[in-house]
């Protein structure tokens, strides 16, 4: 199970952690983003996406931040 959570300046990374961690996964396969929508340095969900493998399952804490991020990304 891979997790991908994203937060802008203003939020922090550890409620969004803790929620996942308490869902199952484990913490080194949570992949963050420390960013705005608009910037091009994507390398957490990157990372993410090329961690998955066929029949993974992918969480993530906020489908809308995750759905904006890819936007432009290679998917599977």
């Amino acid at each position: 199970m891979h997790a991908f959570s994203k937060v802008d300046g203003s939020q922090s990374l550890d409620l969004q952690r803790d929620a996942l961690i308490a869902s199952g996964v484990e913490e080194n396969q949570i992949y963050s983003d420390l960013a705005s929508g608009k910037k091009d340095d994507r390398s957490g969900l990157d990372a993410c996406l090329k961690a998955l493998r066929e029949g993974d399952v992918l969480v993530v804490w906020n489908v809308n931040a995750s759905v904006t991020s890819t936007t432009g990304s290679n998917t599977r």
